[in-house]
This record gives structure tokens, C-alpha cells and sequence, in this order.
């Protein structure tokens, strides 16, 4: 018994989304099957308007939210319609599983009923291809068969596939090179068997190609990594350290100058009371100046220490340093081994 497209249609969306099966039922609630419905009106429209690929996409959304074997039976026709006979006579076999006892709707019996009646019916249409290898290479434990350019498992060879019509490419390949290559073209409802003979030089060589390093000749490592981050961060220490070191001996020069200058400035000015213009007013402002830059390279000179020495110490490799700042009269610099 085969429904009418536009009676089974109908009926599947009903059946889809308001009769379930007791079982599925518990288990859908009312957004689903709301959802189940849509895509089930979407499938009946796109199928009575020709557009195959798309009903077959909406009947298969709908089935993932609700398995009703009204649905896999419309996605069977739409498969039928664009010349998928295989994956039709499975989608087929979908419905024809489903169960369902006299408790089912009307339209489930009916769709399950009219399944078994068209699978029945394609399975004959459906084509036949035999694949047999020799020559050789043909017996090779590597040997690559393909069907339209996709792997079959080397259980099918030699047996009877079943297949769309159509024209199909065949091949098979070793990897030491032995080769061949067919096309065949099947109607409906033929059986045709395909020899592949192998010949040497017919396929290309498959062989494992060497690491080439690009850079270095040994793998980097985590490890390497960090050596190498040690390594530019002690560079920077070691600067830090020098800006720091030349801060500190430009701030104790310029000290030395200013106590001089103070000390000029003391003895020609008593009670430090000294005479516009006079040189010991002089050197009173110049002390002024040089207590200033003094003051700034000594915090240069301290900042640039502490920056060299956390660097140094928070290397990822390598050995800390014993390093420590120091100033005195007449000499100023770090002491400690690197």
C-alpha cells in the first residue's frame, strides 16, 4: 500500500509530532515537538517543490528530535528522487524497524507497512559492483583500494557491492608503485565485475620522508627555550647593571664637587652672609646645581642595580651572581663575581 504524496505528507507531520509512540512520547517535550513539526512542514514543502537535497535535511533534523518512521520514509522518496538508492533502501529499513504494535497511530502501521512494500521494490534497482585485484602487488598488506576516491575496507573486495548508478572511478595502489585504474558507468538494476590488473610504475611511490630541519640540526626543547631566555636576560642584566654602576659614579663625583664647592663658599662667606656677585656666591649656587644632579644619579644608580640584580637572579639558567652596590670617598661601583 503506497499513500499518495501529498495524503503522506500530511500524515507524517501529524504522525511526526502528535502520535508518537508511548515511549518516544515520555521523552519530547513541547518545544521539540513543536520543532519536529516545523522542520517536518519545511520537508514536505521543499519535497513538493522539487528541492530533494533540502526535504532530505529537514526530514532528517526532524527525525533526530522525534524517530517516527513516517519521516524516514519521506526521506527515503527525496533520496529515491536524486538517484541515492543505497542510502534510500537503508532510510527505508529505518522505518521498516520501527516499533510498533496495534497501540500505534494509523500512520505509523501505514508508513512501516508502505516501507517494507518500497524497499521491496528498490532493492532490485539497485546496482552491483565486484571488484576483483591481480598482478603484482595485488596480495600487498599496504594495498589501497578506492571507490570515488574514498578507501573501501579490503573486506569488500572481491564480493558485491552495492551501489548508486551512475559512472564510478575505481583504483588501487601499493606503496612500492604498482597501480591500476578504471571507470565503470552502471544503470540501473546491472551487476558489472571490475578487474584492476596491477602494473609496477602505475601508481606513485609512497615513502616516509626525512625530518629536515630548517633551522638547527638539534630539536628544540622546552630546556633550550629556556637557556636561551636566560641568556637574554642576563644581557639585559648585565646593562642594567652598567647604567646603574655609571649613575652611582656620576653621583659621587658630582658630591665630591658640591662638598668643595660648599666648603669654598663657607670660608668666604662668615655667617653665611656672602656679597652679590662675589665668587663665593658662585660657588654657593654651583653647590646647589651639583647637590641636585648628584641626588638624581644616585637613584639612577640604585634603580639601575636592583633592576640588573633581579634580572640576573631571576634568570632561567644559570648561576646567581653575589653582587652588591657600594660608594665611598673617592670611589664608588659594584663588587661581586658574575
Amino acid at each position: 500500500m503506497r499513500l499518495s504524496s501529498g495524503r503522506f505528507f500530511a500524515a507524517a507531520v501529524l504522525a511526526a509530532v502528535l502520535a508518537a509512540p508511548p515511549s518516544v512520547a515520555d521523552e519530547v517535550d513541547d518545544t521539540t515537538r513543536n520543532a519536529a513539526r516545523g522542520l517536518a512542514i519545511e520537508g514536505r514543502k521543499a519535497f513538493d517543490g522539487g528541492d530533494y537535497e533540502k526535504a532530505v535535511d529537514f526530514m532528517r533534523r526532524a527525525y533526530a528530535l522525534i524517530a517516527a518512521p513516517t519521516l524516514s520514509v519521506l526521506e527515503a522518496r527525496a533520496l529515491e528522487k536524486l538517484g541515492r538508492l543505497v542510502e534510500a533502501s537503508e532510510a527505508y529499513m529505518r522505518a521498516v524497524r520501527a516499533k510498533v504494535d496495534e497501540k500505534s497511530s494509523k500512520q505509523f502501521r501505514a508508513a512501516v507497512e508502505s516501507a517494507r512494500g518500497e524497499v521491496a521494490a528498490l532493492r532490485p534497482r539497485i546496482p552491483k559492483v565486484t571488484v576483483l585485484l591481480e598482478g603484482p602487488g595485488a596480495d600487498h598488506p599496504d594495498l589501497v583500494v578506492k571507490f570515488d576516491d574514498k578507501p573501501i575496507k579490503s573486506a569488500l573486495v572481491g564480493v558485491s557491492m552495492s551501489v548508486d548508478p551512475g559512472k564510478h572511478r575505481i583504483s588501487a595502489a601499493t606503496p612500492d608503485g604498482e597501480g591500476a585504474r578504471a571507470e565503470v558507468t552502471l544503470a540501473e538494476g546491472k551487476s558489472e565485475r571490475i578487474v584492476l590488473t596491477l602494473v609496477p610504475g602505475a601508481a606513485p611511490v609512497t615513502r616516509a620522508a626525512p625530518t629536515i630541519s630548517t633551522t638547527d640540526s638539534s630539536p628544540t626543547t622546552v630546556g633550550d627555550r629556556g637557556v636561551k631566555k636566560g641568556k637574554t636576560q642576563r644581557i639585559l642584566a648585565y646593562t642594567s647593571l652598567g647604567v646603574g654602576a655609571a649613575g652611582l659614579g656620576v653621583g659621587l663625583a658630582t658630591a665630591l664637587m658640591a662638598n668643595n664647592k660648599l666648603d669654598s663658599a663657607k670660608k668666604a662667606c662668615p655667617e653665611r652672609r656672602c656679597a652679590l656677585g662675589s665668587q663665593a656666591e658662585d660657588d654657593f649656587n654651583s653647590f646647589e646645581t651639583l647637590r641636585t644632579v648628584s641626588t638624581a644619579s644616585y637613584i639612577v644608580g640604585f634603580v639601575g642595580v636592583a633592576a640588573g640584580v633581579t634580572l640576573w637572579l631571576t634568570a632561567p639558567s644559570g648561576e646567581g651572581p653575589s653582587v652588591a652596590a657600594y660608594a665611598g670617598v673617592g670611589s664608588a661601583g659594584l663588587r661581586g663575581a658574575f
